[in-house]
């Protein structure tokens, strides 16, 4: 079925129109949550908050093109992840951004090895994720959080300028200024 429709619907108190967005968005608002939290159960937890807020909230929401729910339903999540580590105040880093994560309806992320690869290009492809989770967990949060926004979830410079309240601009400037915190860290 149609999102526009199921959006409509949901507005309307239709909890079935609703579960299938929860369903439609369920399994990548977990995984936003696990790459920000780096936490399953924290995850679990926040993504369970998400749709609680954008159940109380869907009757507001007001459509804005095409992506503009997408985009809403991030903004959620993101809030949500970053209240969440304010109150941890810590941070645990994924064993690597490529690394499964485990769920009921299955594995989400995994990166297949390629069957051309051989025992020496996967501990090298390995060891190079653990370099790479190691740089990305020293670097300040903020920063941490534009890398997993726009280079592991893609997303673009005005979604993510509308997530985290920022204008486009300053997005681009904080990723530019996170990926070269990331070179830095990964060159020691």
């Amino acid at each position: 079925m149609d999102e526009q429709i199921l959006i409509k619907q949901a507005q309307s108190g239709d909890t079935d129109a609703f579960e299938q967005l929860a369903r439609l968005y369920g399994a990548q608002v977990y995984n936003f949550c696990c790459r920000m939290t780096n936490n399953t159960h924290d995850a679990e937890d926040i993504a369970q908050d998400v749709f609680i807020k954008i159940y109380g909230g869907i009757k507001k929401f007001k459509h804005r093109g095409e992506g503009s729910f997408r985009r809403w339903v991030y903004t959620v999540a993101n809030n949500a992840c970053t209240d969440a580590l304010r109150k941890k105040k810590s941070r645990i880093r994924p064993d690597s951004l490529d690394a499964a994560i485990e769920t009921e309806d299955g594995v989400l992320y995994n990166e297949p090895v390629s069957p051309e690869s051989t025992p020496e290009e996967t501990v090298l492809k390995k060891e190079r994720q653990e370099i790479l989770k190691q740089a990305i967990a020293e670097l300040p949060a903020q920063f941490g959080q534009m890398i997993v926004l726009r280079d592991v979830r893609g997303l673009s410079y005005s979604d993510i300028a509308q997530i985290t309240g920022n204008n486009p601009g300053t997005v681009k400037s904080k990723i530019s200024r996170a990926r070269a915190c990331l070179r830095e860290q990964l060159k020691k």
